[in-house]
Formats: structure tokens, C-alpha cells, sequence
């Protein structure tokens, strides 16, 4: 399995150092994240929310009270951030992987894999 695509980075966060979700919402949370990517040109601004307002609007004004947890564009939580699009014999179909998720020995593991055939079994 390699990674075929490298979606863009985002502001990171440090999920799997000390932080939780709750110090994230507190850090200023995905308001704090969309006003950053925004700013970077990365956000479709004009993109109408369920509240009548752009989500622009919405977060314009938003802030970011803890870099400990957002991390700013310019400098992210890791090199390569976002999300990896995944293909190969153990991944035909593909898969999703977070690489800022994902421990330093998963991102370099090599091992034999084996692959099993299962059903799936349903009531009726």
C-alpha cells in the first residue's frame, strides 16, 4: 500500500500529544481553522451555510486562542499533514489514512499482509 494523492495540509492539531477535542474547541476550534484556510485562499468563502450567512461570514472574526493546539498553515503539526489517499494490493478499493494521526512506526511499517475472505451475515 503507498500513498497515490497528498491532500493539501491543514492547520494541524496535535491529536495524539496531549491535547483533546475539548482543547480544541477551546483553541477556537473549525471557526478558528476555516478563518485561517480563508485567509490562505483555501476556503470557498461565498459557500452558503444553514444559517443564511457564508461561511465567511460565519468566521471571519473568528480566533485562535492556543497555537498549541491549531497549529498556524505556515507551520504545521507535520510535514505532511492532511489526509493520504491510499492504494495498493491491501487496499484495492482504497483507503483513508491521517498521517498526523498515525504513530512514526505505522508510517514506516513493512510486514507481510494477509489478506482474508469474510461474509457478511445478515438476519433474513
Amino acid at each position: 500500500v503507498y500513498p497515490s494523492t497528498w491532500l493539501s495540509p491543514s492547520p494541524s492539531f496535535a491529536w495524539r500529544n496531549k491535547y483533546l477535542m475539548e482543547d480544541f474547541y477551546y483553541a477556537g476550534g473549525l471557526p478558528a481553522v476555516h478563518k485561517e484556510l480563508g485567509e490562505a485562499g483555501l476556503l470557498h468563502k461565498d459557500a452558503m451555510t444553514a444559517n443564511g450567512h457564508t461561511l465567511w461570514e460565519n468566521v471571519k472574526d473568528a480566533e485562535c486562542w492556543n497555537r498549541d493546539v491549531i497549529f498556524p498553515l505556515a507551520e504545521p503539526f507535520k510535514e505532511r499533514g492532511g489526509i493520504a489517499v491510499l492504494r495498493g494490493n491491501l487496499a484495492p478499493q482504497g483507503a483513508i489514512l491521517k498521517p498526523s494521526a498515525a504513530t512514526d512506526s505505522l508510517m514506516r511499517c513493512r510486514t507481510r499482509g494477509c489478506c482474508l475472505q469474510c461474509r457478511v451475515f445478515t438476519n433474513g
